[in-house]
């Protein structure tokens, strides 16, 4: 009786085993702009040519992830353009690279060219886009399937930078903190909301060390310590746009 008891078990987990062992994914590779805090996701993007010194031509590296397998080989995502959403014009203000997720990946990209043109010293230029279905793949979560972006090449005064202990503001100033910050933008998050560094809110405490590092440099550059790098769009000692010195307090 024990013997059969014993075969009924071994039995049972085979059987067990071999109905694991055909389970298939069948839900299909799914496709989305990734999320890149703990926010709701934000498809609401901004680029300012103004920091980027001389430079005519920039891409943006905009994010995205997969559910489902993982591909030994590149797959191509199908991008749309959202006509009633779009100023920029396609060939002239931007165009398309790469929009891949590699192989043996993930996770991905979407490459944005945008285009330096004199009439982004004016106005806000924008192009909107969704993610569309594909040979390779469907649609991922509805609410990450589009992407806004609003290029401009000027600056203006950040809601926060009172909050900043960077002093008087001026536009060439603010361009001097982007430029060596090494940032397109800057923010200070309100008190007690966590910083959002991936979308360039900072807390309070990180300002006092961005100010020690730009008044000393600002410093060095003006009395010639340190030669400016070749990017570099100033001219020092520097002067604001109304021709007044900047400092930093």
């Amino acid at each position: 009786m024990k013997k059969t008891y014993l075969l009924l078990i071994l039995l049972t987990g085979l059987f067990a085993c071999k109905k694991e062992e055909v389970k298939v994914y069948h839900g299909g590779d799914r496709v989305q702009f990734t999320r890149l805090s703990t926010k709701p996701y934000s498809g609401d993007l901004f680029y300012s040519f103004g920091t980027k010194g001389k430079k005519m031509i920039d891409t943006m590296f905009i994010p995205v992830d997969i559910t489902g397998r993982v591909a030994n080989f590149d797959r191509e995502i199908n991008i749309e353009i959202i006509s009633g959403e779009t100023t920029a014009v396609q060939g002239t203000d931007f165009d398309f690279g790469k929009k891949v997720i590699p192989a043996g990946k993930s996770k991905g990209f979407v490459e944005l060219i945008l285009k330096r043109t004199k009439k982004l010293e004016t106005e806000i230029s924008v192009v909107s886009f969704r993610i569309a279905t594909s040979a390779e793949f469907m649609l991922g979560i509805e609410k990450q399937l589009k992407s806004k972006v609003s290029f401009y090449d000027y600056l203006v005064k950040p809601v926060s930078w009172d909050f900043m202990n960077f002093g008087t503001y001026s536009v060439t100033k603010h361009k001097f903190v982007l430029y060596h910050l090494g940032f397109p933008e800057i923010n200070r998050a309100a008190s007690g909301v966590a910083e959002d560094i991936p979308n360039y809110i900072f807390a309070g405490s990180k300002f006092p060390l961005f100010l020690v590092q730009l008044r000393s440099l600002l410093s060095d550059l003006n009395a010639g310590v340190l030669k400016p790098d070749p990017n570099d769009p100033f001219i020092y000692p520097l002067k604001d746009e109304n021709g007044l010195p900047v400092v930093f307090p």
